[in-house]
């Protein structure tokens, strides 16, 4: 069996792209910010970009740029963890308060943690 392809003919070297021309005025027509979206460090993709430098041995010739290293993205990690557990707690609270209310709805019970 044999078939076709199709693909996109792309030129080599692209036409050089238009001037810019604000014709909003002013007005922003990017993606609107909401409350949950992404602010301050992105601890995440610093992690990922320490751990890289920490595995390249060109970088980690010395112990003392190593354990800074180590340090660091611990540090990073647990800043990491706290992020994430801030973002989810009012989540597993709601869903906590939904299966209290569905418990005590059909089984008149309720769980009570220590």
């Amino acid at each position: 069996m044999s078939g076709y392809q199709l693909v996109r003919k792309t030129p080599r070297n692209p036409p050089p792209a238009p001037a810019f021309r604000d014709v909003t005025q002013g007005e922003s027509n990017g993606p609107e910010q909401t409350e949950d979206a992404p602010r301050g460090l992105d601890v995440e993709n610093y992690t990922r970009q320490l751990d890289a430098i920490m595995n390249k041995p060109k970088q980690a010739l010395t112990q003392r740029v190593c354990a800074e290293t180590v340090q660091a993205t611990q540090s990073l990690r647990t800043l990491y963890i706290n992020q994430r557990r801030d973002k989810l707690g009012p989540i597993l609270a709601h869903e906590e308060a939904c299966l209290n209310e569905e418990l005590r709805d059909r089984f008149n019970m309720v769980i009570n943690y220590p």
